[in-house]
C-alpha cells in the first residue's frame, strides 16, 4: 500500500523526527538518535533536526512508493504474459 505525502508532512511537522516511523522504523531511529545529539547544540539544533526530519520523511515515501511501483509493473507484465499464452503456468 502506497504511503501518503500529506500525512508524512502533517506527522513529521506535528512530532518531529517521530513521525518518520510512518514511512520507515530503521530510518525514524536514526532521526531520533540525530535529534537528541543536535538538542545539545540548543533550539537551534531542534529545529534542524525537525526540518531535516520532514525532508527525511518525504524521502522515505517517495522511496517506499517506488518500490510499490515497480511491484505492480511487475505483476502486471506477468499477468499480461499469462493472459497472452507467452507464459505457461502448468
Amino acid at each position: 500500500m502506497k504511503k501518503s505525502y500529506l500525512i508524512q508532512l502533517m506527522l513529521t511537522v506535528l512530532i518531529g523526527p517521530l513521525g518518520v516511523l510512518y514511512s520507515s522504523t530503521p530510518t525514524a531511529l536514526i532521526m531520533i538518535i540525530v535529534s537528541i545529539l543536535l538538542s545539545f547544540g540548543g533550539a537551534g539544533g531542534i529545529f534542524f533536526a525537525w526540518l531535516i526530519s520532514i525532508f527525511v520523511g518525504m524521502g522515505c515515501v517517495t522511496s517506499h512508493n517506488d518500490k510499490i511501483n515497480m511491484e505492480e509493473k511487475k505483476h502486471k507484465e506477468l499477468i499480461a504474459a499469462i493472459a497472452s499464452g507467452k507464459l505457461n503456468i502448468n
